[in-house]
């Protein structure tokens, strides 16, 4: 591998579809390009978007014959060890759940090392990782999605980009690395990694993985004289800990309930999460005006993963050309609708039943998402009120105006060229 080559980590389907437009950038700047990455998911690479690229015989595939699940043994026994407690509401309360007895070990090294772990926790699982793991990447210049599983192999002396997969990746642990650039969504999710990371060199750029709103047409702002269609996309999934799934279907039932009294006739669609089911919907399922859909084939073989590829994007581009509406709690689908100009009803946690709420205000990104709400005075949706439609046309078309000017969207290919020449060629 040459030193010269830029670096891709290509995990998944849908890391393909957010880094396509930094690849093309990259080869058209006059770079090789590297993917390490499963071969189904190169070819896939290859097929939707480079087929016919001019500069697609510098794009190459790495077999990636390293110890990727052995490194990420030692990484997630490292970030135990280095990471407080106190990083984030929701690492405390998953890794209280699951570690208990390494939860009340680690409580008591912070206490003793704290504040130190609290703004070193990166720069620490970095070395033990050098130190220890020995990555085989060294050197380069690589560019990867954050919480890439393929991250463990890339050593301290490369210049790492890492791009925002998610908008709350920055509160679930350490990455773990120190970037040498480090490109967040929008200057909201910027600022939560700087609090969060203790990272420098943040860059404000663009939600890659929303990019394929741009090619669409659908611009739905105005209001349909036909029976209202409605659209509820599950928070939660059969997979989902606990009774959060049984909670979330009794509270299609309370808003089915309320709707039916205030507005009187309307169609809601059900849409499961996509490692989720049908039968997910058990009580509202049986409702007369709920109508569940189905989404098995965007499954891995597991059914606890998300296989999601540019397929999904047009399922749910001719989903949302049909409904008038969308209830939501606060998803990465909802910013999605609100980019489509549909109006957004953003469910207020405070009425929900406990366990609902509980799993909201665990959630980082969440708790600073809905406090930007009530800053701009911007009203929820309360599922036990009784609402008419023109003030659910309002009410949600406030949410998804505000949910756009958090999250904008760039057009990716200029941004990308942009980066790579201004940024990365330096």
């Amino acid at each position: 591998m040459s030193n010269n080559d830029i670096v891709f980590l290509v995990d998944h389907y849908y890391y393909a579809d957010s880094l396509h437009w930094l690849i093309s950038a990259c080869l058209e700047a006059g770079y090789s390009v590297r993917i390490i990455s499963p071969l189904p998911i190169f070819n896939y690479l290859l097929q939707e978007y480079f087929a016919h690229h001019p500069s697609s015989h510098a794009l190459y595939h790495d077999n990636a014959t390293y110890k990727i699940k052995a490194r990420n043994v030692f990484e997630a026994l490292a970030r135990e060890i280095l990471t407080p407690p106190s990083f984030s509401l929701y690492y405390n309360q998953i890794y209280q759940r699951r570690f208990p007895l390494s939860f009340l070990i680690s409580k008591t090294i912070s206490k003793i090392l704290a504040p130190f772990t609290i703004q070193n926790s990166n720069l620490l699982i970095s070395k033990a990782r050098n130190i220890f793991a020995r990555p085989p990447i060294k050197r380069q210049l690589v560019i990867s999605m954050t919480l890439s599983p393929s991250l463990c192999i890339v050593s301290d002396s490369c210049r790492l980009v890492l791009v925002e997969e998610s908008w709350d990746h920055f509160s679930k642990y350490p990455f773990g690395y120190l970037p040498y650039m480090y490109l967040s969504w929008s200057g909201f999710t910027k600022e939560l990694v700087l609090k969060y990371q203790k990272l420098s060199n943040v860059i404000c750029a663009s939600p890659w993985k929303l990019a394929y709103i741009l090619q669409s047409n659908l611009n739905k702002q105005e209001k349909k004289s036909h029976s209202l269609k409605i659209l509820y996309p599950a928070t939660f999934s059969c997979n989902s800990s606990g009774s959060l799934m049984e909670q979330e279907d009794s509270l299609v039932s309370t808003i089915n309930n309320s709707l039916r009294v205030a507005i009187g006739d309307y169609t809601m669609y059900l849409k499961p999460k996509p490692n989720g089911s049908s039968n997910d919907f058990t009580k509202a399922s049986l409702l007369d005006n709920c109508i569940v859909l189905g989404e098995n084939s965007f499954q891995e073989l597991d059914n606890k993963n998300y296989k999601l590829t540019s397929s999904y994007n047009s399922y749910r581009l001719q989903l949302l050309e049909n409904v008038d509406i969308v209830i939501s709690f606060a998803t990465t689908f909802a910013i999605e609708c609100a980019h489509l100009f549909l109006p957004v009803l953003l469910i207020d946690p405070l009425d929900v039943p406990y366990p609902l709420r509980r799993s909201v205000f665990s959630r980082d990104h969440l708790v600073n998402l809905y406090t930007s709400f009530d800053i701009a005075d911007i009203p929820l949706y309360k599922p036990s009120s009784l609402r008419q439609v023109d003030e659910l046309y309002d009410i949600g078309s406030r949410i998804s105006e505000h949910l756009r000017s958090l999250f904008p969207i760039q057009d990716p290919s200029s941004l990308s060229t942009d980066i790579v020449s201004s940024r990365i060629s330096q």
